[in-house]
């Protein structure tokens, strides 16, 4: 008799679980579709209370849940989010995966009648989901959704440029690129315009500059070349001061209010 309670038991707590297992997995099934560029408006309540643990929303996921999902085409693609109208004890959120299981937070916003975001570049055939909640009180609140999608360009910029080896006359700048292409340099003293600097090229992800001023600070642009008429934007500007040079004696220097490059006060 103990083993067919035993087994009946063990029966059941599977079932439970499983069912429970099940349920947490539909909770973003209720989800409609993000269409950007055409205004969603609604009420939390309409959706329920779905679920408590956004990783996001902290204490701003206590009230009813209302779930919007889109999914990415491309690496690169880029939503921004504009919501309006909510109570001020609200937030919003976007998550890779529904937001109860999702691990961390794409973007999000909290406290306020309006939450505004954007999404940074998203994985291609990801389904990323917006949701808006509240505090438990109140319980609900209405909102309203402006969405607008940027497609991946077709030509990704250089990212995270960087500097190596300076001296006064010369520099190395580096950077990272998705894919290999040719890449176009442009450079000169700080706060100059683009289009009227030294111009260079490099079939690499770097670059060495020589005949650059002594103690000058230069601003660097770096943009590729993907094909013929296809170019990223330019990314910039980086900043770098070029070493100053050594003093031959004799020398003579004058000092007025201004402290002069490569001195020191001393104390």
């Amino acid at each position: 008799m103990k083993k067919i309670y035993l087994s009946f038991l063990m029966l059941f707590s599977s079932i439970f679980i499983t069912s429970t297992l099940n349920i947490k997995s539909q909770s973003c099934a209720s989800a409609i579709a993000l269409t950007p560029g055409t205004s969603q408006s609604g009420n939390t309540s309409t959706f329920g209370d779905l679920f408590d643990n956004n990783p996001c929303l902290g204490s701003y996921d206590g009230g009813d849940d209302a779930i919007y999902s889109f999914t990415a085409t491309s690496d690169g693609d880029e939503l921004a989010i504009d919501i309006q109208g909510t109570d001020n004890w609200s937030g919003a959120s976007l998550t890779a995966g529904c937001p109860d299981t999702a691990s961390s937070c794409v973007a999000y916003n909290t406290y306020g009648s309006s939450h505004i975001f954007g999404s940074g570049p998203l994985v291609g055939g990801v389904t990323y989901y917006l949701h808006i909640s509240t505090y438990p009180a109140p319980q609900a609140t209405a909102y309203t959704i402006n969405s607008v999608f940027t497609p991946a360009p077709s030509c990704f910029g250089p990212t995270l440029l960087t500097s190596s080896n300076v001296t006064a006359s010369s520099a190395d700048i580096s950077w990272t690129s998705v894919g290999t292409g040719t890449f176009q340099i442009q450079y000169d003293t700080t706060g100059f315009v683009p289009g009227t600097g030294t111009l260079a090229t490099s079939t690499s992800t770097s670059y060495s500059a020589t005949g650059l001023s002594s103690s000058t600070s230069y601003d660097f642009y770096v943009r590729k070349i993907c094909v013929v008429g296809d170019t990223s934007a330019w990314t910039g500007p980086f900043l770098l001061t070029t070493s100053c040079t050594d003093f031959s004696s004799p020398f003579n220097q004058g000092f007025g209010s201004v402290k002069p490059n490569c001195w020191i006060l001393g104390g």
